[in-house]
């Protein structure tokens, strides 16, 4: 399901946070008024992916619509309250979206922690292994 209902928005953020909290010890980047804001902005070029069971949020996923050709998972979380395939089932529908809409790429983000310095290799296999994601190479260039 695609939801525009700020609820869903702001119920999505608590997920992501406490999941954030609970297995890295971080919140996420943005706060919840920055995610909301960001929503807002975008306005058509983003989207809410959610998997729910009665009511529930089961997990989902913030996308960008970066270009036309290209959505980026922005933010990606599944409620541990719970033990589903809600995240291989959203990325099912990412995917099929991206069909039917003529959008040739999805970028499932990095795999690094520590600010980037190290390879998340468990996060990279899950991309790769179970979404049939292909690794890249990003570079960041730094004005001296």
């Amino acid at each position: 399901l695609i939801t525009n209902d700020k609820n869903d928005y702001i119920n999505f953020y608590n997920i992501l946070k406490i999941n954030l909290n609970k297995n890295h010890s971080t919140n996420p980047t943005h706060t919840l008024n920055e995610f909301l804001e960001i929503k807002e902005r975008l306005n058509n070029n983003s989207y809410l992916f959610l998997v729910k069971e009665d009511n529930k949020i089961l997990g989902g996923v913030f996308v960008i619509k970066v270009t036309d050709l290209c959505l980026y998972t922005f933010y990606i979380s599944r409620n541990i309250e719970y033990n589903t395939s809600a995240i291989i089932f959203t990325m099912y529908t990412i995917y099929n979206f991206a069909r039917e809409n003529n959008i040739k790429y999805i970028d499932y983000g990095i795999s690094t922690d520590n600010c980037g310095k190290d390879i998340n290799f468990g996060l990279s296999d899950y991309k790769q292994n179970t979404l049939g994601g292909l690794p890249s190479s990003r570079y960041l260039f730094f004005k001296k």
